[in-house]
């Protein structure tokens, strides 16, 4: 049993520990639990879609636990366990028992198959729980294992948006690992998300330029797709990783369809041409007012970031 400190000198200490750390000095007594409470709850990881009932169904037992949740969790990943090293499930459940034991996750593992479900009904689902996130970020492999997300619905409902399918979040999305020229998957991950702020988009990550690298690279439906969502409300948009193979015109329809961009940020894998990249700037400036205020060079790639002086 850690000797009782000031609030003060609590919080500080875990400040510099890692989450593993933090949640072991939080064992150590009550007090300071709920000094670094805060630090513990900012971030909330989960590998699949039951992880996020399974934390539903303990807070629901325990309302002084599920009080703090509802305070403190601000951003929330859906990913690969390995990929995403904060806050889990897992975790919880050796600090606090708030979530099932690991041998009762994997029960449930052996009774409960894999769930499938809609976009809209999980966002739905943890906004509820945590009305107070403003960060969502997707990993593009764990949302196809996880999401009904037929690359044909798109077509079928002609883009056209129901209110059953749009949520209030005006928060940040991110999508990573995402596999190009996927656009009707892509389209239906995102279009509940309408009112978002703030949405990124990253590609499998290059290994190799020796490689096969097209599901690295961004495609013109790619970004159709994200023009036919009508992000209205969007204020930043970050896409990676680009080649001269999106043309003008579709770069253009995506600006024209945003109009109240504040902060483009591109980055290239093979670079464009300046006679590319000049007419790309036209574009941007002209459409929506944005100038480059950042630009990077590195070997084979370009990353430039568009902004007006009211974002800066």
């Amino acid at each position: 049993m850690i000797q009782k400190l000031p609030l003060e000198l609590v919080t500080l200490i875990a400040s510099y520990l890692d989450m593993k750390d933090t949640s072991e000095f939080a064992t150590t007594c009550r007090y300071n639990y709920f000094a670094v409470l805060p630090l513990i709850w900012q971030h909330l990881t989960i590998t699949d879609t039951r992880e996020l009932s399974m934390v539903a169904d303990k807070l629901k037992v325990n309302s002084s636990w599920s009080q703090r949740a509802v305070q403190f969790v601000r951003n929330v990943s859906l990913c690969d366990k390995h990929q995403h090293k904060k806050f889990s499930c897992s975790l919880a459940a050796s600090m606090f028992g708030i979530t099932s034991t690991l041998s009762e996750q994997q029960d449930e593992k052996v009774v409960l198959s894999q769930p499938h479900e809609p976009t809209a009904q999980f966002g739905q689902h943890l906004l509820d729980l945590f009305p107070h996130v403003y960060s969502i970020l997707f990993d593009y492999k764990v949302a196809l294992q996880n999401f009904y997300l037929s690359p044909q619905q798109q077509q079928q409902e002609g883009g056209i948006f129901t209110p059953r399918s749009l949520l209030a979040y005006t928060g940040s999305i991110s999508v990573i690992n995402y596999e190009s020229d996927h656009a009707g998957i892509l389209f239906n991950i995102l279009r509940p998300f309408k009112y978002i702020g703030h949405l990124k988009l990253q590609t499998l990550p290059v290994v190799s330029l020796c490689e096969d690298i097209d599901q690295s690279i961004l495609t013109n439906a790619d970004i159709d797709a994200l023009t036919s969502l009508g992000l209205n409300e969007l204020v930043k948009l970050e896409l990676s990783l680009l080649d001269s193979s999106i043309e003008l015109n579709t770069f253009t329809k995506l600006v024209q369809s945003l109009p109240r961009l504040g902060c483009l940020q591109l980055e290239w894998v093979f670079p464009p041409t300046e006679e590319e990249y000049n007419q790309l700037r036209q574009v941007v400036e002209e459409c929506a007012a944005l100038y480059p205020d950042r630009m990077e060079r590195k070997p084979n790639t370009l990353y430039v970031s568009f902004t007006n002086c009211l974002s800066k």
